[in-house]
């Protein structure tokens, strides 16, 4: 609420709008712009000749005031002359607000007088009879007829820029047909998963993790090999996953930590059991036997790296 007038907020408050209004049967999916924002005027204006279409809207600052007296007049501005206005339907609220117009809307074109840089100021005047917020009360006439005063409206409009990103569909969070379609967390065998039980702990917790990249030289590089064993650069770390907030894992605070590799038979034992569930689609299960080997080449100093 402290940044009405910001794109992020207006974004935000129209993806909940609509995802609400999926709750209700019958709601056809929506489309929302992914915003992509030009700020400069001269290149909008550029891009509105080259290809209109693709400014799908424009956005101004607008600060809509009236005034007891007109602008240059003794009294302008004086307190309880003026206020800031805008009519919205059935209520009214306080200016400034963002102004957004479909498509380009070049404000050269409009009835409006440029007053800076990307600036304009609209003036225009109406009567009214009664208005307390800027100092006009009802009076009558010698004949008891209430008497007309003039209200001067000076609205100053700010471009702040073109919306030219593209158009894309917004789920429906609620595309199910029973609660038990709903994504929920998965609650580990408690019976297996105890305090005690470190093993399978281990089994359902910890992760190893493997990252290489080819650091031969690109020319010549049996040359510069170094005779090394591997000739990749590797590192190896072990994640320990865990959710000290809740132990029936229903509420959703999960952390990841990296520690030394410990225990290492047991994954050279898992890489060697042939069993692939585990692993990413793309991972070669002929890269798996040589980071198996890999892994027993660096048991002793991961060892060390351990006890340290």
């Amino acid at each position: 609420d402290h940044l009405p007038h910001g794109r992020f907020m207006y974004r935000e408050n129209r993806l909940t709008n609509i995802k609400q209004g999926y709750l209700w049967p019958g709601t056809a999916i929506r489309t929302v712009i992914d915003p992509e924002f030009i700020a400069d005027f001269p290149e909008a204006a550029q891009i509105a000749m080259d290809d209109r279409p693709r400014i799908k809207e424009t956005w101004f600052l607008a600060i809509e005031m009236k005034s007891k007296f007109k602008r240059g007049e003794a009294g302008f501005m004086s307190p309880g002359s003026y206020s800031y206005f805008v009519s919205a339907g059935m209520n009214d609220s306080n200016t400034p607000r963002t102004v957004r117009l479909n498509g380009w809307n070049d404000p050269r074109t409009w009835n409006a007088t440029q007053i800076g840089d990307w600036q304009w100021r609209d003036e225009w005047e109406y009567t009214t009879i009664h208005d307390p917020s800027i100092g006009l009360p009802r009076r009558l006439d010698a004949q008891g007829a209430p008497i007309s005063f003039p209200v001067y409206r000076i609205d100053t409009f700010i471009f702040l820029g073109v919306n030219v990103g593209e158009d894309y569909e917004i789920r429906n969070p609620h595309n199910f047909t029973s609660k038990n379609d709903l994504p929920r967390p998965i609650d580990l065998d408690h019976s297996q998963l105890r305090h005690d039980n470190e093993m399978a702990r281990r089994e359902f917790l910890n992760y190893l993790a493997i990252a290489e990249i080819d650091d031969r030289a690109v020319a010549w590089p049996s040359r510069f090999s170094g005779a090394k064993p591997y000739p990749f650069q590797v590192a190896i770390a072990q994640a320990h996953v865990f959710n000290n907030h809740s132990w029936d894992l229903w509420t959703q605070m999960w952390e990841a930590q990296l520690r030394p590799v410990e225990n290492v038979e047991h994954w050279t034992s898992r890489m060697d059991s042939g069993d692939t569930s585990a692993l990413p689609n793309d991972v070669d299960e002929g890269k798996v036997d040589e980071l198996s080997q890999y892994l027993r080449s660096l048991r002793d100093v991961l060892e060390a790296m351990e006890r340290k």
